[in-house]
């Protein structure tokens, strides 16, 4: 059996971790490994219009203003 040669969705990681546990270092070694940017949550903190994008799911979750985020 043959592997495909490009996938038809791109492929998208989600690796969490606490504070203080190399997610960095992990941050950095996927953007080796992938050739391509990978995003790191302190980049909210320090970027105010994609720390935006955080805004919304974190008043649905902990204001109770609008619909939350999640599997049903």
């Amino acid at each position: 059996m043959t592997r495909p040669t490009q996938r038809k969705v791109p492929m998208q990681v989600l690796s969490f971790g606490p504070p203080r546990t190399a997610t960095v270092s992990t941050q950095k070694a996927l953007e080796r490994l992938l050739d391509a940017p990978v995003y790191h949550g302190y980049i909210a903190a320090d970027n105010i219009p994609r720390g935006k994008y955080w805004l919304h799911p974190v008043e649905a979750k902990y204001e109770g203003k609008g619909k939350q985020y999640g599997r049903k």
